[in-house]
């Protein structure tokens, strides 16, 4: 229903955490 690049990305601190700061784990996902 809606098209276009969407990013999901995580606020969990031990995923989004990391040795030189704050980073996160970011995906993109393509609706056609």
């Amino acid at each position: 229903n809606n098209p276009g690049t969407w990013a999901f990305h995580c606020h969990i601190l031990t995923h989004a955490e990391g040795p030189h700061g704050m980073f996160g784990m970011v995906t993109a996902l393509v609706v056609e």
